[in-house]
């Protein structure tokens, strides 16, 4: 069995590197890392696209757009998508 991926946004990240919304969070998904991954998704991007959606399994994300394109492919193993803040405009929520 794999483990259960998760991709943080980078912008996330304030400007000097760290995580917008302190570190204990991050602290307690590296104490589940026997059953799950977590990482900050390697390229900015305005919108999640599919190849990210098909590389994670869930995704927290702040500013990007998660839009039905996002999750069309076949291979899409994005079951959850956490908005960071208030709102999920940026979500489509139906897709």
């Amino acid at each position: 069995m794999s483990a259960f991926k998760i991709g943080l946004t980078r912008d996330l990240l304030t400007a000097s590197g760290q995580p917008s919304f302190g570190a204990a969070p991050l602290e307690i998904l590296d104490a589940a890392k026997d059953v799950l991954q977590w990482e900050y998704m390697p390229e900015s991007v305005a919108e999640i696209t599919p190849d990210q959606a098909a590389r994670y399994d869930a995704i927290y994300v702040n500013s990007p757009k998660v839009t039905a394109a996002s999750v069309a492919r076949g291979d899409c193993r994005l079951a959850i998508v956490a908005r960071h803040g208030v709102g999920y405009d940026s979500v489509d929520v139906n897709a």
